[in-house]
């Protein structure tokens, strides 16, 4: 019996191509194409194919329920959707491959003569890669949003969209500041740059230090233009972006609170993780980092204003070598006091004990590792000075309600772990 797609998204499909040259493909569980417009099906298996877009997706599509971004090496980009029937993966709905910059077809070419094609599928493929639209990320965000609106009926945010991670075996093992190994060349994203009203808007809930910050972070995706400056190296465009904003974010932060020794050292980690960025994917996830991180601290900094200089000073030289050795001695000689006094006087100003105060700190700094870089689970665990990975696990477990796998796991596929602080 011949596959029928369903009207809805033929709908789709005709209305998204009104307005670009987008094309959209069907598969079901295992890949295999079932419908598409697009009359050039070599074309579509070769993008997919040569940038293992493919291969990455039958690894994870089963996992994932938010739309995932699919990137290569030669500057395509695709965004997936993913439709269930009885808990279990059905059909992947695929819109794409589009470029975000005009110099991007070079690469494509180069990696067709690569391929060694016949002269007549060379010419059939440079063809249609030249058609190709130029669209830039953030419109293509809500092209993304919209076909996973028309699969599941449920809206999403541009933060819920997942990124392409290559697995940690493929990854080299050079560390990279915060954001642990280097990622491989073969995820791409493209920042955005937002309005004033929106940066404004964001810079005001670091300094408020306002939970909900979340919700501005995506209206200034959502509303960014890209500057053209530097539209030749898109990479260094995104640095240059995320330098300001780290910039913007930490002075905020300071204005609300947060020590000029913590804001100080806090952007400089992040500015050197901006540097050591490979990929715009990487630029991207520090810059969501940075930006919950800085709004955090400065909302527990609000939280803890009745706390004496001292007390405070001791959060701060905590939060400052959470991954040193630490002792009562050493804190206690950092503020001036004998252990035993500052012992009691932070329980009685915080309401609970430096030692639990530790806890907290260095389970936040393992969330963040876990999230942010493809450090084993092992080698986090050493890094906080635990006494062994089974108490960091049950440590960890006690205060967010699962194990460091399963919290790594639920980042990967877009969950949130249930955090409960002690």
């Amino acid at each position: 019996m011949a596959f029928q797609i369903d009207d809805k998204y033929i709908f789709f499909a005709d209305m998204i191509s009104c307005s670009q040259n987008l094309h959209y493909q069907c598969f079901d569980a295992e890949l295999n194409l079932l419908f598409t417009r697009c009359t050039n099906e070599l074309a579509l298996k070769f993008a997919l194919d040569a940038c293992s877009c493919r291969a990455y997706l039958q690894t994870v599509a089963k996992d994932l329920r938010k739309p995932l971004l699919l990137s290569s090496d030669i500057d395509l980009l695709w965004l997936a959707a993913f439709e269930q029937e009885s808990n279990h993966l059905y059909r992947v709905h695929v819109i794409g491959p589009i470029f975000t910059a005009d110099t991007s077809h070079a690469k494509v070419e180069a990696e067709i003569l690569r391929q060694r094609f016949s002269a007549d599928e060379t010419a059939v493929l440079t063809s249609f890669f030249r058609n190709l639209p130029v669209i830039t990320v953030t419109a293509f965000f809500q092209y993304g949003l919209m076909l996973h609106y028309c699969i599941t009926g449920e809206k999403a945010a541009i933060s819920d969209i997942q990124y392409q991670k290559n697995s940690a075996a493929d990854r080299p093992r050079k560390a990279d500041g915060l954001t642990g190994d280097k990622m491989p060349k073969g995820m791409r994203y493209v920042e955005t740059h937002g309005t004033w009203a929106s940066e404004q808007r964001m810079v005001q809930m670091v300094e408020e230090g306002n939970l909900e910050s979340q919700t501005a972070f995506n209206s200034m995706s959502a509303a960014g233009t890209h500057g053209q400056f530097l539209s030749d190296n898109p990479l260094r465009q995104a640095k240059v972006y995320l330098t300001v904003f780290i910039t913007l974010c930490s002075r905020a932060a300071m204005r609300g609170g947060l020590s000029p020794e913590i804001g100080y050292t806090l952007s400089d980690i992040y500015l050197q993780s901006t540097e050591n960025a490979t990929n715009l994917g990487e630029c991207m996830e520090i810059s969501h980092t940075m930006f919950r991180d800085y709004v955090v601290r400065v909302r527990q900094c609000k939280l803890e204003t009745g706390a004496s200089p001292q007390v405070r000073q001791c959060c701060d030289y905590i939060q400052l070598h959470i991954t040193e050795p630490m002792s009562m001695e050493q804190l206690a000689e950092n503020v001036g006091y004998s252990k035993y006094y500052l012992s009691r006087k932070f329980k009685a100003e915080m309401s609970f004990s430096i030692q639990s105060f530790i806890n907290q700190t260095k389970i936040e700094s393992a969330k963040l590792l876990l999230h942010s870089s493809y450090q084993n689970i092992q080698d986090i665990s050493d890094s906080l000075h635990f006494c062994s990975p089974s108490h960091f696990g049950s440590l960890f477990k006690e205060i967010v309600g699962c194990t460091p796998a399963e919290y790594r796991m639920q980042k990967q596929i877009g969950l949130s772990a249930d955090s409960r602080v002690r």
